[in-house]
């Protein structure tokens, strides 16, 4: 089973990097550390409902992550929403790993996440402990897949990173198909 690994997906991420640049004044962050993309009907914050633990932000509009497609206005008529579309996105938000931080050791709700990095460094990896592996995702303009099923961490060593992360209907449903179901 895969952990991380690049996809044969690339944007043009000097594009990614004008259009964020442009949006970034006008978006809220939640404690500084998720913007949110995508929002369930009936938030009471776009930007910020989306983020943070899935399992605090089930509701009577949000079942499950799948539930938060609609696209926030900010981010209509960008790449953003063209990458969003073209992978069938769900629960899309920009991360931040503060410089010299560490997420606490965790799986996902869904089984498989997509990055695509913004901004990094050379020192900020994806952990995965019980299986003895650590991961860089760079600044390249590739979309990466991780899995989110098996326990895994961030690290960062250096400065802040900034990652766009979504999960994938298309992707999941394929992924079924392959299983048989």
């Amino acid at each position: 089973m895969f952990l991380c690994e690049r996809t044969d997906v690339k944007y043009d991420l000097n594009r990614v990097l004008t259009e964020w640049e442009n949006i970034q004044n006008s978006v809220k962050w939640y404690r500084d550390t998720q913007t949110a993309l995508q929002f369930a009907e009936g938030n009471e914050c776009p930007y910020t409902d989306p983020c943070g633990s899935f399992t605090n932000r089930v509701s009577e509009n949000v079942n499950r992550e799948q539930d938060i497609q609609q696209i926030v206005p900010d981010y209509k008529g960008t790449i953003f929403e063209n990458i969003m579309n073209e992978w069938g996105a769900y629960r899309t938000r920009v991360l931040c790993r503060k410089k010299q931080t560490t997420y606490s050791l965790h799986t996902d709700v869904n089984h498989v996440r997509f990055h695509l990095a913004l901004v990094t460094n050379d020192t900020c990896y994806v952990v995965y402990p019980q299986r003895e592996k650590l991961f860089h995702i760079p600044a390249d303009g590739y979309v990466y897949r991780m899995n989110t099923h098996e326990p895994h961490t961030v690290m960062n060593c250096g400065e802040d990173r900034y990652h766009l992360v979504w999960g994938s209907r298309e992707v999941e449903e394929m992924e079924l198909r392959y299983a048989g179901y």
